[in-house]
């Protein structure tokens, strides 16, 4: 199984990295790598997460990293994560999802 990002995810992993090295680059960096490693070890047993409970889809969970909802799809062979979302944000309805992949 293998780990693919939407251009979406992937903006948003970025702009909280770039958020928290305002004030602590160093946290920045843990988080960063806690998001990833919490989204690597998925790829051993991708039904760990919770089912998105806004949307009640089976194959849409989530993974959470404190205080991040990292939202992904069962697709075959691999992961695609769709957002990576404050958990204050709201719910998360899928539509500010785009499909585009990348590795």
């Amino acid at each position: 199984m293998r780990l693919r990002w939407t251009e979406r995810a992937r903006a948003d992993l970025l702009a909280i990295i770039a958020h928290i090295s305002e004030q602590r680059p160093a946290a920045a960096r843990k988080m960063a790598a806690q998001i990833r490693a919490s989204m690597n070890a998925t790829l051993d047993h991708p039904l760990i997460g919770r089912v998105v409970p806004e949307l009640d889809v089976a194959d849409i969970r989530e993974r959470l990293v404190p205080p991040y909802r990292v939202i992904y799809q069962l697709r075959g062979d691999h992961l695609l994560v769709l957002a990576v979302v404050h958990s204050r944000r709201g719910s998360f309805t899928g539509a500010e999802n785009d499909d585009d992949e990348t590795g």
